[in-house]
């Protein structure tokens, strides 16, 4: 009888940084580099393409309610490959997300009632497997992103 043996590849920790203008398309770089980790952490495609949507929409929020556009003022983007997962955290300036965001309501955003914002941190819950916001380091917010193998 033949044996099998089942091959588990392990995964050094391994972390990239990037320091990004707190201007709108410069989210585009922090997208491509999730792409290129989420690869090289062992993401199947459909997670890492989520992953992407995901650290994109979050870098987005960081500049616009964290950082307010501000030249001055960049958001830390760090993709951490841990031997599960992916780990990406969103470093902003501002004071976080004081209260959760209630469900934005579909049928409100058509009828344009409300306020048309809303949707990134419910899209962002919906794409990747663990999501933590309102923390704070001592210089701003953090947001952190974990996509499992």
């Amino acid at each position: 009888m033949k044996k099998t043996t089942h091959e588990t590849k392990i995964f050094r920790e391994e972390a990239v940084r990037l320091t990004l203008p707190s201007e709108p398309g410069y989210e585009k770089i922090a997208m491509d580099t999730t792409g290129i980790m989420a690869q090289k952490a062992g993401l199947a495609d459909d997670k890492k393409d989520d992953l992407c949507t995901a650290v994109s929409e979050a870098c987005l929020n960081g500049m616009q309610h964290g950082n307010k556009f501000s030249p001055k003022k960049c958001i830390e983007v760090i993709f951490t490959i841990k031997n599960n997962a992916l780990e990406v955290e969103i470093y902003d300036k501002g004071a976080g997300i004081q209260n959760a965001p209630m469900q934005p309501v579909l049928e409100n955003k058509i009828q344009k009632n409300g306020s048309p914002g809303g949707w990134g941190l419910f899209l962002i819950k919906k794409l990747v497997d663990h999501l933590e916001y309102g923390l704070r380091n001592k210089d701003g917010h953090v947001v952190r992103l974990t996509m499992y193998r």
